[in-house]
């Protein structure tokens, strides 16, 4: 969902590795990087 926080778990040329919690279970998968914004807590 947009907006939805992901912890990074890996970045591989342009991919990230991510940990989604939002949901019933958490879900990992690869996103491209430039589908990522970066905000500071």
């Amino acid at each position: 969902m947009a907006d939805d926080a992901v912890v990074v778990l890996e970045r591989r040329e342009g991919w990230v590795r991510a940990l989604y919690q939002g949901g019933k279970a958490p879900v990992v998968g690869w996103l491209p990087a430039t589908d990522l914004a970066v905000e500071e807590p």
